[in-house]
């Protein structure tokens, strides 16, 4: 009997995330760190019952109190959970495919409407360590920051740095393809060579330029909220920036992408690659990227990712991503390269309005130790985090009594 017969013992990933009560990228990480072994057969992947209530039991030893919601104001992004993304008012799913990663970032960074800007400058190569290539991005950024001279913490200091910083993150990447020499390049030219043997193409070059403007930003995810916390408190830009991919590369979402690649190339099921969270139905990001990736594929490559792109469901831009990873014959977790660069166009942007109308973050701890003698505690009190000028939010719990 297989695996997938065996109810009683063995169930789905989707089941076993509807008893966790989680995501598919939660439950990856709980993959990833060796908490739980899922059984694969074929695509598809069965996690032991046993196995997923003793992760149970331990969640909810652990289990933290309180969660809270924060809301801030922004002229950066606007996501609809019905699908649709869009940057400053522009609808992403055209500027994907109309326009360069440059233009979008500069648009991004000062929401002034221009023509085609001059391409960025070809960054000198530099020699970085890191134990992955998105530690070498991230070790790059500490490096800038730690020999910058100072900068003005103002709104500008966006793009002024934002052009410099972004071909400085590429040139940090060992070369696997044919780098051209040349003194100005699209940053998507001068990518492609740093992740693939295969030639650059047009077809190529606009799948890798669409990658990097659909995932420039994403709203408020926790990332962005890090960078612009930095920022609030006057923390300059190169290390706002750092802040944001540190919280990157935290646990619950470092490697998901990388993750869905290895799948691809196993051909088992891609954990969470078809479970949407931000939007309703479909994903615009996926929407405008999947039908760019078959002309940018090799043979070998596009077999791989076929049947992940043609399944009835609809994908996430997770997926999409590390498809056009696989599909590219790019190098391991490629996707999660593409990934980090392209978001710190967006980081940047968060922080140049942060330095533009900082927000007041004013969290407050809901104490719940041991009560001091002779301390009372109010019958009912709040936590509050201050979000912006005359805007708070508010969380209300359970009365407590001294004991």
């Amino acid at each position: 009997m297989s695996v997938a017969e065996s109810a009683s013992s063995w169930i789905s990933t989707a089941a076993a995330c509807q008893k966790l009560g989680i995501r598919p990228q939660t439950l990856y990480a709980y993959v990833s760190r060796g908490l739980i072994s899922p059984h694969r057969e074929g695509r598809r992947s069965y996690f032991s019952i046993a196995e997923l209530e003793q992760l149970e039991t331990r969640a909810r030893r652990s289990l933290r109190r309180g969660r809270v919601e924060v809301s801030i104001d922004s002229l950066v992004t606007l996501l609809d959970p019905d699908g649709r993304l869009f940057y400053r008012g522009e609808d992403v799913t055209v500027l994907a495919t109309t326009w360069s990663f440059e233009r979008t970032a500069e648009w991004l960074w000062t929401g002034v409407s221009a023509e085609e800007p001059r391409q960025w400058p070809v960054a000198n190569e530099i020699k970085v360590v890191g134990n992955s290539l998105t530690d070498r991005l991230r070790n790059t950024v500490a490096i800038l920051g730690s020999t910058a001279p100072n900068v003005d913490t103002l709104p500008a200091s966006a793009l002024t740095i934002g052009r410099k910083l972004l071909p400085q993150l590429v040139a940090s990447l060992p070369a696997v393809g044919t780098v051209k020499s040349e003194a100005r390049a699209p940053l998507a030219a001068q990518l492609w060579p740093r992740l693939s043997s295969l030639p650059l193409t047009k077809a190529r070059f606009a799948a890798l330029n669409c990658a990097l403007i659909v995932f420039a930003d994403h709203e408020l995810v926790p990332s962005t909220i890090g960078a612009r916390l930095a920022a609030s408190t006057g923390a300059a830009p190169l290390d706002s920036v750092l802040v944001g991919l540190a919280m990157h590369a935290g646990v619950s979402r470092h490697g998901f992408r990388a993750s869905i690649e290895e799948a691809i190339r196993s051909g088992s099921e891609p954990l969470g690659a078809y479970d949407h969270v931000a939007y309703r139905v479909r994903d615009p990001r996926a929407d405008v990227l999947v039908p760019l990736i078959q002309a940018a594929s090799s043979k070998r490559g596009w077999r791989l990712v076929d049947s992940a792109l043609t399944d009835d469901r609809p994908p996430t831009a997770d997926l999409a991503i590390a498809a056009l990873s696989v599909a590219g014959d790019m190098v391991p977790t490629a996707s999660e390269v593409i990934y980090t660069v392209a978001r710190v166009a967006g980081l940047l942007a968060h922080i140049g309005e942060e330095y533009d109308h900082p927000s007041m973050f004013r969290p407050r701890v809901g104490y719940r130790g041991p009560a001091p003698d002779g301390f009372e505690f109010e019958q009912e009190y709040p936590d509050f985090l201050e979000i912006d000028s005359g805007q708070t939010a508010e969380i209300r719990r359970r009365p407590r009594t001294a004991r």
